[in-house]
């Protein structure tokens, strides 16, 4: 080969091979930040299933204690559920969650203590007002006297309302329990023959404890 011919193409195949590692250097870092993201996803995906596990294990181990009849090991359990969350709202799902176990097992006194706890984490939520007309309805009785009993309804109107209201996705819910429920209240007749009338505050004693106003 001719010097002016080496010195022609040399500098060519140079360049040639810098591009040629320049390039599969780039690529090989694409390669490895496509990597990187498909780790990131699967570990992301990893923890999604972790945490669903964990909050159903919380479920199985609260329903076991359920399924036996130990409901206060239960309320047990669940109150040291909610101790180790360290977020407000985590304590109201958790609670809500608890409330729902409960309620299916007829532990009504307890289902609705701690649907209470749950709007005391989150006041806003919605679905525990809901559960919480459930419960009211579902017992109602804590007097001999049938009227009396009926005013119970006045409070599971007022939990139906203020589930719609803090939650669209439950207004049809609640809309067809307040059409059924408005016809359960007590008459005005049945109520002056007790010695009480419309805007008389009554307390609904026994498991509920909380008072209403009769309108």
């Amino acid at each position: 080969m001719k010097e002016g011919e080496h010195k022609k193409y040399g500098p060519d195949r140079n360049f040639r091979r810098r591009l040629l590692l320049f390039l599969g250097g780039v690529l090989g870092g694409w390669t490895g930040m496509a990597a990187q993201s498909a780790c990131l996803v699967e570990s992301s995906a990893d923890f999604q299933a972790a945490a669903l596990q964990e909050e159903r294990s919380f479920l199985d181990t609260l329903s076991v204690r359920l399924e036996k009849g130990d409901v206060a090991g239960a309320v047990n359990y669940g109150n040291f559920v909610l101790q180790q969350d360290s977020t407000e709202a985590g304590k109201a799902v958790k609670a809500y969650e608890i409330a729902v176990e409960l309620g299916q097992k007829d532990a009504y006194v307890e289902a609705a203590s701690f649907c209470k706890k749950a709007l005391s984490y989150d006041i806003f939520f919605g679905k525990a007002h809901l559960l919480l007309a459930r419960l009211y309805a579902a017992h109602p009785c804590w007097t001999e006297e049938r009227a009396l009993n009926q005013c119970t309804y006045y409070l599971v109107l007022d939990n139906l309302i203020r589930a719609k209201q803090l939650d669209v996705a439950l207004e049809k819910e609640s809309d067809e329990l307040l059409a059924l429920y408005s016809k359960k209240l007590p008459t005005r007749k049945d109520l002056f023959m007790l010695g009480y009338t419309t805007g008389d505050r009554v307390h609904i004693g026994g498991w509920i404890g909380e008072s209403i106003i009769i309108r």
